[in-house]
């Protein structure tokens, strides 16, 4: 109970039932507020009484099952009735029998159960009873058998009884504690009776808290009397004189209340077997903190080991705090608290319990429990110390010779040692190397402090303090810790830790740890007890460890220091297995045998092998199974059988004579290019084996090895191959067996890239797009009749050739045979193909095949240039093999159409009738296959017959060579624009300017490019300082450019002054048509702007085969004032840009045409379909846009019939194709060939000869 002082005086009647304690300090037994009394019972309970009815109403009282609170509230009294009362076991009649107490007694005994909680508050009987000195008493049983009818061995607790009642009728029974409580109140220590005297009357005396039947439990009632007495059970009818009911004694009646518990809330914390939990103290070592976040006084709690478990309880009253504790996860400090319960209860109580030293306590270590195992220690040079210690200083005080070692080692990050040192002097604590040969140096005992070490902390005595001092070792560099340099974890502020090393004392250590840390560094710790309880890295090395083993040395230098115990290893070691030893008896015997591989490695590794075993079965072990032998420490055909050793039985294995038998029929499977070694004969065996199949498979030593055959294709195509080995046993008969081997395919099937399918059951593909040897995919889609398959020259370069790098490679496009199925792959699968073969190394072959057999072979010598683009042709039954480097194989007509080939071949009655589909393979080689540069098209179309024959052109060649124009009247002369040297708006809607003063005109020449020299393809000039217009090429080789140029020129060469200027690349060698034209635009300087420039002048290409036109693009550039506004007048040339200027001694040029016309004002500029018309037929042109229509003259912006006047509205020059042209006519305008006045051109300082046949692709 609580103590309370009096400090109402002034209400005494507040307080009640007190005693003063020994220090005269009041004890209330009793506390009385309002109507409420609240009363101490001698067993804790507290009980509610109201004070007005002298009714209890609840009891506050502690369940000492599981020390929980609990309330008890109780109803009002209830009277029980004949359904009510709890009704005996007994049903017979019983007989009271005689009991000896000092006197004649007769007594009778009924047990009951109780079916609910029930608080006695009243017994008595209502009726006369009849019995002298009656006497009853009731006890709580022990031994729940009530049929036990040995009473004296049943009575745990009487628990309510009555004295001798005389001859009474009315009586009630009170708890003996009550009476016993009355007596203590009293003060009457000479009352002996255990029981209170009731008095006569029909009255009882109350009870406050008296019998409880629980529920379930089972109880006695003695009823005694001086006179004999019999009572009936319930089967048995007895007057009840009052109600005349049945009762179970004499009618009985009791008062009681019914019982509701209430169970307070438990704080206990129940812990799962995988919780964890820390303990430590904190720096004042008067709390113990919890990692949960709770807190205690020391000496508040304590640990207990309860069912294999820790449980935490109060150290006064014993309440639990935590229970179910896994003890492998308690930790103190961070540290492991023991390896068994009892360990860490002892730990835990040691962290717990703390006296302090101000009242005469000693300094308690609260280092952690170390989880390690001792190392296996080796010793030199130092000397056992007196008391507790392993070791100490010897007598030579050296940095290497008191030392101690361990045989363990580790290897791994988070491994490491815990040592516990005193003393007061120097130490160093590191780690050795096994593979850089410490262990010898530390075996020697001549050295110095690196002696034996990899790397070391030293420690040294600096008088009043002990520190990390230096470091040791084959490579001491190091990096400082906290525990070294850190203010506030500083090792030698750290009063516990000095004084612990100064006092010497081993019973208070201090704990230190050398390992690996978790960045691969050698570190040193010490621990920081009385702190923050943890490890503090004192040092470290400032490499990481290379892979390796390494093990703990400690020297032990000078002072009092001494080394407490052994230390212990922290690490993770494989666990060896356990052995089981078996030999055989097989005519010898052969010992030891181990039923796992693993078990025979380990004893060979225990036998100083290298862990190895061999796999062996014996012909009289029955059970054909397969034992392992080791390689080292066994024997074989040993005359007895091994004898037992205290470490190691032996088993036999059971073994029976047997007659040979045939191979059982087998099916193995095993995965493709795997090592099999498959056991076909027991060791030993009395028959010969043989054995037919695969070439791969061998039999060795009674077992078939051999490596598994690679399976064609992948595993969903084809999952796997069967081969088959017949084995013959050969003794007095023979026996065959079949063995099976199912060869596992591992390839993955490969999904192919878009645009191609891989054929089932060729070679599969090494990836998604490369072709293994034998590989053969079709390409999606197929080829119609009048379609072309085209592999451009890029495709081979890129994709097949690469490939080709020795005899026999090749690379196949082609048309399948109907019968084929590409398993077996060969150039006669395909009805047509074309073939890439190897033919050097400087040099390939494409062949036209056919059924096999090759129809054209032509050797290119490179092996990187395809030089060809390539073709398959459908048409209708027939096919056609193209190769093509003279014309676009993307436009030629088909060659049945006269389209112009390198080569062809007509495959005529295909196999395959279109559509037909392409396939390609690689044979002995692998290929690769993408989407890039092939494509299917429609079949071009033959081009409609052009009116303009292409069979001439002029050769000019040299500096003095060029055309003329004989005559520069503006008249005739379209150039010069009517010599105007106005400003002249442009236009950018497609048409021609609307200005009056415009003078709009187009030209187009068909050309030959030659990129060796430089060319003038046309200029109309005054002379090399004046003004121009031109295109020409200056440039010579790759990247060069052409250059149209309007503007003045100043200087001997023509340089570009004022103007403007329009660069576009030169293509490579060969016939071209271009056409310029011009909307009339002719800017002053403030007008010139290269975007104007570029709404008013159009560059276009027209493709020669095709009449396909493209726009120029180039660049445009202003030169000096940019003007286009001034008067031109000269003449017009070919081959040169002006009379006064040689062009360049070795400019050369060929011209088959060119066309100067005027455009009409505000009028449409000419379409494609023009322009392509104009380069490529310009006769045709002239007839289908010219005749009969209204033209610009050359002079003038008003339009007049063409067919007056044509000559002043086109020049035409076909440069010897022309009806008059000849050497001596010169070259005449094909639009009035007689006139030689005005608009022919003359042929400078040239020769016959200079007028050439020409042929040109897609016009001649």
């Amino acid at each position: 109970m609580a103590k309370i002082t009096k400090i109402h005086t002034d209400e005494p009647t507040n307080f009640q039932g007190y005693y003063l304690d020994e220090n005269g300090v009041p004890v209330f037994e009793s506390l009385q507020l309002g109507n409420v009394s609240l009363k101490a019972q001698t067993d804790g309970t507290i009980v509610v009484t109201d004070k007005t009815t002298g009714i209890v109403k609840s009891t506050l009282e502690i369940d000492r099952d599981s020390e929980q609170a609990v309330t008890k509230v109780f109803s009002n009294d209830i009277i029980e009735d004949s359904t009510t009362a709890f009704q005996p076991i007994d049903t017979d009649t019983v007989v009271a029998s005689t009991f000896d107490e000092g006197r004649d007694q007769w007594q009778m005994q009924f047990d009951l159960q109780a079916d609910s909680d029930r608080h006695t508050v009243g017994y008595r009987s209502k009726t006369t009873t009849g019995l002298d000195n009656v006497r009853v008493l009731i006890y709580a049983l022990t031994n729940e058998d009530p049929t036990n009818t040995n009473h004296e061995d049943q009575f745990n607790e009487l628990i309510a009884g009555t004295w001798w009642m005389t001859k009474n009728h009315s009586w009630s029974t009170r708890k003996k504690r009550e009476v016993i409580d009355e007596r203590v109140r009293k003060g009457n220590t000479e009352y002996t009776s255990p029981y209170d005297l009731v008095p006569d009357g029909n009255g009882y005396v109350s009870i406050d808290v008296d019998v409880t039947f629980e529920t379930g439990k089972y109880y006695r009632v003695l009823v005694c009397a001086d006179n004999q007495f019999d009572l009936k059970g319930l089967d048995n009818t007895v007057a009840d004189p009052v109600n005349g009911g049945t009762q179970f004694f004499l009618y009985t009646e009791r008062t009681y209340q019914e019982i509701t518990k209430l169970t307070a809330q438990s704080n206990v914390v129940s812990f799962d077997p995988s919780d964890t939990v820390d303990f430590q103290r904190d720096q004042t070592n008067t709390t113990v903190i919890v990692d949960n976040g709770d807190e205690f006084a020391v000496n508040a709690i304590c640990a207990v080991a309860i069912d294999g478990t820790v449980y935490i309880k109060t150290a006064r009253g014993s309440k639990e705090i935590y229970t179910g504790i896994n003890h492998e996860n308690v930790t103190i400090t961070g540290s492991s608290a023991g390896n068994t319960v009892n360990d860490v209860v002892n730990a835990l109580n040691a962290l717990f319990q703390v006296l302090p030293i101000s009242v005469g306590g000693d300094y308690v270590s609260t280092l952690p429990t170390l989880a390690g195992v001792a190392i296996t220690g080796n010793f030199a040079e130092g000397q056992d110390p007196i008391g507790d210690s392993i070791y100490g200083v010897g007598t030579s005080t050296g940095q290497h010779d008191g030392r101690v070692w361990s045989d363990e080692t580790i290897n791994d990050t988070g491994e490491f040692y815990e040592v516990k040192i005193t003393g007061k002097g120097q130490f160093m604590l590191g780690l050795y190397s096994v593979a850089d040969g410490d262990l010898a140096e530390i075996q020697n005992n001549t050295g110095n402090g690196h002696t034996g070490y990899k790397w070391a902390n030293a420690f040294y005595n600096y008088g009043s303090y002990i520190a990390p001092w230096t470091t040791y070792g084959s490579n001491s560099s190091l990096s400082y810790g906290q525990g070294w340099q850190t203010t506030g974890k500083l090792m030698r502020n750290n009063t516990v830790v000095q004084d612990n090393l100064l006092n010497a004392n081993p019973a208070n250590p201090v704990l230190f740890k050398v390992g690996i840390n978790a960045q691969g560094y050698i570190a040193v710790y010490y621990f920081d007890e009385g702190r923050s309880n943890d490890y503090i890295m004192t040092a470290r090395s400032s490499y990481t460890l290379p892979d390796g083993e390494y093990g703990l040395m400690v020297k032990l230098v000078n002072g009092t220091v001494q080394l407490i115990e052994l230390p212990t290893r922290t690490a993770v070691d494989e666990a060896a297995p356990v052995l089981t030893y078996m030999y055989v008896e097989s005519n010898d015997f052969d010992y030891p045998l181990f039923a796992t591989e693993e078990e025979a490695n380990h004893y060979d590794s225990l036998n100083g092998g290298g862990g190895t075993s061999t796999g062996v079965i014996y012909p009289d072990d029955s059970t054909n199974t397969q034992w392992f032998k080791p390689t080292n420490g066994f024997t074989q055909n040993a005359v007895s059988a091994p004898t037992d050793t205290s470490e190691i039985t032996y088993n036999e294995i059971p073994t029976t004579i047997i007659t040979p038998s045939a191979f059982t029929s087998t099916i193995i499977e095993i995965n493709e290019g795997d090592n099999f070694n498959i056991p076909i004969d027991p060791l030993d065996h009395p028959w010969t084996t043989s054995i037919v199949g695969e070439s791969w498979g061998n039999l060795t030593a009674g077992n078939l090895t051999g490596t598994a055959p690679t399976v064609t294709g992948d595993y969903t195509a084809n999952p796997n191959d069967e081969y088959t080995f017949t084995i013959t046993r050969t003794s007095e008969g023979s026996s065959q067996g079949v063995l099976t081997i199912r060869v596992i395919n591992l390839t993955a099937p490969i999904t192919v890239i878009t645009g191609f399918n891989h054929i089932a059951g060729t070679t599969a593909m090494i990836d998604a797009d490369t072709m293994g040897d034998g590989s053969v995919v079709h390409v999606n889609g197929t080829v119609a009749d009048g379609e072309r398959f085209v592999i451009e020259q890029a495709y081979i370069e890129t994709n097949i050739l690469p490939n080709l790098s020795s005899s026999g490679d090749s690379y196949i496009v082609g048309l399948d045979n109907a019968s084929s199925d590409f398993t077996t792959l060969e150039i006669s699968d395909f009805d047509a193909a074309i073939v890439w073969e190897y033919e050097s190394a400087t040099s390939h072959t494409f062949k036209f095949y056919r059924d096999g057999s090759v129809v054209q072979n032509i050797v290119i010598n490179s092996l990187t240039d395809a030089y060809y683009d390539y073709a398959i042709e459908a048409e209708g039954t027939s096919a056609w093999l193209i190769a093509c480097n003279i014309n676009s194989i993307m436009n030629e007509a088909s060659p049945s159409d006269g389209g112009s080939f390198s080569h062809t071949y007509e495959v005529t009655n295909t196999e395959d009738t279109a559509p037909l589909q392409i396939h390609m393979a690689a044979l002995n080689t692998t290929g690769d296959i993408s989407t890039d540069d092939i494509e299917t098209i429609i079949t071009p179309t033959p081009s409609p017959a052009l009116l303009t024959p292409w069979t001439k052109a002029v050769y000019i060649n040299g500096a003095n060579e060029y055309l003329i124009g004989v005559h520069n009247s503006n008249s005739f002369n379209i150039l010069n624009m009517g010599g105007m040297n106005n400003d002249v708006w442009g236009a950018n809607n497609g048409k021609t300017s609307t200005d009056t003063d415009a003078r709009p005109w187009s030209i187009s020449q068909v050309v030959y490019i030659d990129n060796s020299q430089p060319q003038c393809y046309f200029s109309q000039a005054e002379n090399y300082a004046n003004d121009r217009i031109s295109l020409s090429t200056h440039e010579t080789g790759v990247n060069s450019k052409i250059e149209f140029y309007w503007g003045r020129s100043t200087g001997t060469n023509g340089a570009n002054s004022n103007g403007c200027q329009f660069l576009f690349d030169k293509p490579s060698d060969g016939w071209y048509g271009y056409y310029i034209d011009t909307t009339g635009f002719r800017p002053n300087q403030a007008q010139s702007t290269t975007a104007a420039l570029a709404d008013n002048f159009r560059f276009k290409q027209v493709d020669l085969s095709t009449g396909t036109v493209t726009d120029i693009t180039g660049t445009w550039a202003l030169v000096g004032d940019g003007r286009l506004n001034r008067g031109l007048n000269g003449d017009f040339y070919i081959g040169r840009e002006s009379g006064s200027q040689s062009f360049n001694s070795n400019s050369s040029l060929k011209v088959a045409s060119t066309l100067v016309s005027t455009l009409k004002r505000d009028f449409l500029l000419p379409d494609d379909t023009e322009i392509s018309m104009q380069v490529r037929d310009p006769q045709q042109w002239v007839i289908d846009y010219r005749d009969g229509t209204q033209q610009r003259l050359a002079y003038n912006n008003t339009p007049y019939a063409f067919d007056t006047y044509p000559e002043r509205c086109v020049s035409l020059w076909l440069m010897g194709d022309g009806s008059l042209d000849s050497y001596s006519n010169n070259v005449r305008n094909d639009v009035k060939t007689a006139d030689q006045n005005y608009t022919m051109l003359r042929l400078q300082n040239m020769v016959s000869n200079d007028i050439e046949t020409v042929n040109i692709n897609g016009l001649s």
